[in-house]
């Protein structure tokens, strides 16, 4: 089946990289304009920019790092863009679902009778949400990745139903 990496959109992370840095410059420039002013407004200024640049920095490093948000893989679906877990094991998901409206995320639906201890542990359980049924659930927001919620949510399933096949 083989592995594949989900990433953050480069495009969304330059945009906002623009607007860090654009504000960081307008900061002090807004406070430098003619007349007396209290030094708080120039404090404002500077710290403006010190925040914006700081964090301009730091969308940089996160473009340059380029690390996968989702790794999906013959096991599973890892990485940092599931919120209340570390992996979810393929045997165990239930269902693959969009989640809202706007089709902003996935929810993965996790049925717990189905793991070994050795996911159990990879799983990484930080704050349990479970649906009517009782079943685990893990989010993905699909707002910085570079495919949707749809797309997403089609991939997943793939993969779980390949994952059923196998067993």
């Amino acid at each position: 089946m083989g592995e594949t990496r989900l990433y953050k959109s480069k495009p969304k992370l330059l945009g906002q990289i623009a607007a860090a840095a654009l504000l960081a410059v307008l900061c002090p420039l807004l406070t430098a304009h003619a007349g007396e002013r209290p030094v708080t407004q120039y404090l404002a200024g500077w710290g403006g920019a010190v925040l914006f640049g700081a964090g301009t920095v730091l969308l940089v490093r996160e473009y340059l790092a380029n690390r996968p948000m989702l790794v999906l893989d013959d096991r599973g679906l890892s990485g940092p863009g599931l919120e209340t877990l570390s992996f979810v094991p393929w045997p165990a998901v239930d269902s693959v679902a969009i989640a809202d409206r706007r089709r902003r995320s996935v929810v993965i639906a996790i049925d717990e009778d189905r793991l070994n201890e050795a996911d159990r542990q990879r799983m990484n359980l930080r704050k349990p949400v479970r649906d009517r049924r009782g079943y685990l659930l893990a989010q993905v927001k699909v707002g910085e990745l570079t495919v949707g919620a749809a797309q997403l949510a089609g991939m997943l399933a793939e993969h779980v139903e390949r994952s059923d096949r196998r067993a």
